[in-house]
């Protein structure tokens, strides 16, 4: 399908490094964190920013920063409860910014919004009342918009005394009455700025940025450098389009860009809410929604060469989500529709992903799909470049589903198979053509499903992803949970001997007998999933755990066993007994890695640690602890930790706890 279209400025920020510390308006704790930078010659020492909110007449960080009234020593009313009203000026105390570092640094603040509660109406403070940054008490100092300051703080450097002043509109009406401020907090974000020298001067981080971005400003000021940007609020761009010119990645955050003014201007070539030139490689990632204003643009185009890889993200266009003038876009995964259709009704959606006719004839415009979910718009079978176009890559698959009036299409690797039944998944493996493909991607409806006893030699020695329709909708049995021999090896599921796994998306079954659970895959990936019971993992290259939640009553969450590499990644563990991963080998086998990433660990009851370390004596374990947190996990005598505790390995085990050995060599550090 022919058309030019394409987009004007970018609007997303460069994450760089930077400094974060918080303060709570009427009341809540600080806190700061570091960042590094490298200067020197002859020796090599790490720069650091640590910035901090210190008194108005104390070196102390602050800990609140409430809004004062007039007068306050003689004023009877004055230590009444602020309360705001159209028009009305407070001022919070004094408070001043301390760079703590070694670093020359910038830095700005802002108030996070989504921190108060609103009323019934939605209707919330924050979005009437204008903050600035003032140095006096001076009725008339307006000072400067918050969000248009910019500080400099050379390295231990101390700035003056602030204020921040809030000045409720007067178009504030009715509906924003009897609304507080509670839970208001001030954010200072600080930077590295163009005062140390390299080798070559002081300008090697002169492009060094704020975070996060906040708004269209902010994210025209990122794209201006490139680099790592994250979204930290929903972004209305406006009128100019987000044009991405330098290798960019960025991270939505979970946020919406959109717009509600016109984008679109042939001229210009600005076709979108996001355009990627000048052969820049952009990726985009953090499930974050771009919609443009209906009937207007589309959501990301491609031109002078770039490159866009989609990774995940909602995608919300006109005719296209996606359109390639001249250049690549790699879909990896994500989910596309269109609000303004084709004007052909039997077309109406058959142009979701489509590039400029002439250069895809030429090879200039390419799209390679390997995943995502369209709307009523099959990528393997479309009208994007004549009839039966394709743009799924060899080796991948389409599966469709029906939701409501719509249908779903969904990219898979290898050969994809649906199911709404036990029974459907018997007879979808039993049909399932895996000739050639070398993967299986099975997706699971609401339901109770298992695959012990299928017998399908189709989900072993390959690569099989089983994904459910949610956490609270799809439940996958691992092995026979009726066998109640004492060993139960015989009700441990085989299904994937030899093969890599992935459970997406669904509550997983694993019992509590022992050796109930998964035996001999090469290795096992759970995403978004619920673990009920206590599970073991025998012969097992990797098992990784990410974002999954654990639950066990009278027992452990796992039982390690065999398993040679175990990866949790923000994970939650509960256990009503407060007993959590049993690490335990009955036979050497090498060195065992487990790795807890962002994790928590709640017992019902005070029993053991977090991890228990046992067998042999000649087994080896390296275990690492980074970010995690505890509740009522009991501490050990012998390790004094909540942590862990060792017993019959002590020689051989290592502990990490947050970037620090605790436990080496048969003893603590």
């Amino acid at each position: 399908m022919n058309n030019k279209r394409a987009t004007k400025r970018a609007l997303l920020t460069s994450v760089m490094a930077l400094v974060m510390c918080v303060v709570m308006l009427a009341g809540t704790t600080f806190a700061w964190f570091t960042d590094t930078a490298s200067t020197g010659v002859n020796k090599i020492v790490a720069g650091n920013l640590d910035v901090d909110i210190i008194g108005e007449t104390s070196n102390d960080h602050v800990t609140t920063l409430n809004f004062t009234k007039a007068n306050a020593a003689t004023d009877a009313g004055a230590t009444e409860a602020v309360l705001w009203e159209p028009g009305c000026r407070y001022l919070t105390q004094g408070f001043r910014i301390a760079n703590k570092g070694n670093l020359a640094l910038k830095w700005k603040a802002v108030v996070n919004k989504g921190t108060t509660a609103a009323n019934e109406g939605n209707f919330d403070l924050l979005d009437v009342i204008d903050f600035y940054l003032v140095t006096s008490k001076d009725v008339d100092d307006m000072g400067t918009p918050l969000a248009e300051f910019t500080g400099n703080l050379k390295k231990t450097e101390t700035s003056e005394v602030y204020y921040i002043k809030g000045v409720m509109k007067t178009t504030a009406g009715n509906d924003y009455q009897g609304l507080t401020l509670d839970g208001i907090t001030i954010t200072v974000y600080a930077t590295q700025d163009t005062v140390e020298n390299d080798s070559f001067g002081p300008d090697y981080d002169k492009n060094a940025t704020y975070y996060p971005v906040l708004d269209a400003a902010d994210m025209k000021d990122a794209l201006v450098n490139g680099g790592n940007i994250k979204v930290d609020a929903n972004v209305d761009v406006g009128a100019d389009a987000l044009v991405v010119a330098k290798n960019t990645t960025i991270d939505a955050n979970g946020k919406t860009l959109t717009t509600t003014a016109d984008i679109w201007d042939e001229s210009k070539m600005d076709w979108s809410l996001i355009s990627a030139r000048n052969g820049a490689n952009l990726t985009i990632t953090g499930n974050g929604t771009f919609k443009a204003k209906e009937n207007d643009s589309f959501a990301v185009d491609v031109q002078d060469g770039a490159t866009v890889t989609i990774e995940n993200g909602t995608f919300i266009g006109n005719i296209h989500a996606v359109y390639v003038y001249e250049g690549t876009a790699n879909i990896k995964g994500g989910f596309y529709s269109v609000q303004q259709k084709y004007s052909d009704a039997a077309k109406a959606d058959g142009f979701v992903l489509n590039c400029y006719d002439a250069n895809r004839k030429a090879g200039t415009a390419k799209i390679i799909v390997t995943g995502g979910t369209f709307v009523n718009f099959n990528p393997a079978d479309c009208w994007a470049e004549g009839a039966h176009t394709n743009f799924v890559a060899p080796g991948y698959s389409v599966i469709s589903e029906k939701h409501g009036e719509d249908t779903w299409y969904t990219v898979v690797k290898g050969t994809g198979v649906t199911a709404g039944t036990q029974e459907a998944l018997k007879d979808a493996l039993a049909n399932a053509d895996t000739t050639g493909s070398g993967a299986l991607t099975v997706k699971l409806a609401d339901g109770e499903y298992t695959l012990y006893n299928v017998n399908s030699a189709k989900t072993k020695n390959t690569e099989l992803t089983i994904e459910g329709a949610g956490k609270n909708k799809t439940v996958f049995t691992a092995g026979d949970m009726t066998v109640t021999d004492a060993n139960g090896e015989g009700s441990s599921d085989y299904s994937y001997e030899g093969s890599d796994v992935t459970f997406k998306n669904m509550t997983v079954n694993v019992g509590t007998g022992n050796y109930k659970g998964f035996v001999r895959a090469k290795s096992l990936y759970f995403e978004n999933c619920t673990i009920e019971g206590r599970g073991s993992y025998w012969g097992i290259g990797s098992v990784v755990f990410k974002d999954c939640i654990f639950n066990s009553v009278n027992d452990y969450n796992i039982w390690t066993y065999a398993g040679m590499d175990f990866t949790f990644d923000n994970c939650t563990f509960n256990s009503d007994a407060g007993k959590f991963v049993n690490a335990y080998k009955e036979e050497a086998t090498g060195t065992t890695k487990l790795t807890f990433t962002d994790c928590k660990f709640v017992a019902g009851t005070e029993d053991k640690p977090a991890v228990c370390l046992k067998g042999f004596k000649n087994n080896a374990w390296n275990v690492t602890f980074s970010g995690c947190s505890l509740t009522n996990c009991k501490t050990n005598a012998t390790t004094g930790s909540n942590y862990y505790l060792v017993e019959d390995v002590e020689n051989a085990t290592t502990v990490t706890i947050d970037g620090k050995v605790v436990w080496e060599n048969g003893a603590k550090k």
